[in-house]
């Protein structure tokens, strides 16, 4: 398995479960032990993404708990860094975290989709663009329909098989 995208607290949580699996899991539980227990969860969420961002929006733990207890678990990226809004506390579930079968990651890497090499003819390209028509911001330069025409162009032109969700 090669794993690209260009969020890169993403990919820093498959390297945190590659190489500091029980401190990852450890530092995570807490951290929900911590939202289970706070008098307004709304409040410690928000804390918790302002923490993110002020941090350089680089720590994997809490990336995964914006996540997890962000709106549908969705993630949002603005100008001024993470904008995900609270979505509630959900029960954490280490168990499905931990069986992420990081062992058959052979690659991680965090390079624009239009750098990253494909690995071989064997491989399956799974592609899931930002939408080119709303809420196209998340990115740095955004995402157009231009965009869409050359991220299509290109997997055209490849001879994996390629699944692109829009």
């Amino acid at each position: 398995c090669y794993l690209n995208d260009t969020l890169e607290p993403l990919i820093d949580v498959y390297r945190q479960l590659q190489v500091n699996r029980s401190s990852f899991l450890h530092d995570l539980n807490t951290i929900f032990n911590d939202f289970n227990q706070s008098k307004d969860s709304k409040d410690y969420f928000y804390q918790i993404r302002d923490e993110f961002n002020q941090g350089g929006q680089t720590d994997p733990v809490l990336f995964t708990t914006i996540l997890m207890a962000g709106f549908n678990g969705l993630w949002r990226q603005g100008p001024k860094g993470c904008n995900t809004t609270h979505g509630g506390v959900r029960k954490l579930n280490l168990d499905n975290i931990s069986n992420i079968p990081v062992s058959k990651i052979a690659r991680l890497s965090s390079s624009e989709w239009d750098s990253a090499s494909i690995p071989n003819s064997d491989c399956l390209v799974y592609a899931d663009p930002p939408y080119s028509n709303t809420h196209n911001a998340y990115r740095h330069r955004g995402w157009s329909f231009e965009d869409d025409k050359k991220l299509i162009s290109t997997l055209a032109s490849v001879d994996n098989p390629v699944i692109i969700s829009m």
